[in-house]
């Protein structure tokens, strides 16, 4: 547990940007974020922006952050993945990709999905990335798990369902318990 708690100081885990008083943690302790970056995030065109993570790969950096396209319409926050670039990006070539946590039926509050998020190292290769581990509710009321992957790659990034790859998802599972760094989840409900 305290190799987990060490990793997880190591990376920039939810600094809630706020343009009046710079960066906070999640504790609301101020920190040091690098201007480029923080310049880059306030240029993006999402409500509710909160950096997740900065990570380097093939000497790119990526920038894992959460936010919303859009609040007058109670949108649920998302996840957005995006190179670290001086041009104008399309937010929507880089997400949104689901929040973790349990998502509700709007219209009678029965859960239908549970998801985990977690990033770093693949599981195949040594690139990093972003899994969703994800239990979902079918037509027959039956629980469906799958993992998907997005690779952080020089070219762009490659996203795939890892079920068709792997046997057994409760050993990727273990895996990125061990080796990545779970984004904490929240409830929410699917939206109207």
């Amino acid at each position: 547990m305290a190799l987990k708690t060490l990793k997880n100081y190591f990376y920039i885990l939810f600094i809630f940007l706020n343009s009046s008083l710079g960066c906070l943690n999640s504790l609301g302790q101020e920190m040091t974020v690098n201007p480029e970056i923080r310049k880059f995030i306030q240029h993006l065109s999402l409500e509710d922006k909160q950096l997740i993570s900065v990570i380097e790969d093939n000497r790119d950096l990526w920038v894992i952050l959460s936010g919303r396209t859009c609040i007058e319409c109670d949108e649920n926050p998302s996840i957005f993945i995006l190179p670290l670039s001086d041009e104008e990006l399309d937010i929507e070539n880089f997400g949104p990709y689901s929040y973790p946590g349990e998502i509700y039926y709007f219209y009678n509050g029965e859960l239908i999905a549970d998801n985990r998020v977690f990033f770093g190292p693949s599981i195949k290769g040594n690139q990093r990335g972003v899994y969703w581990f994800q239990k979902e509710i079918n037509d027959n009321g039956e629980w469906i798990e799958s993992i998907y992957e997005v690779l952080l790659t020089s070219n762009g990034l490659e996203e795939s369902f890892l079920d068709n790859d792997l046997k057994d998802l409760n050993e990727v599972l273990v895996y990125l318990e061990e080796k990545c760094i779970e984004i904490p989840g929240i409830s929410q409900t699917v939206e109207p």
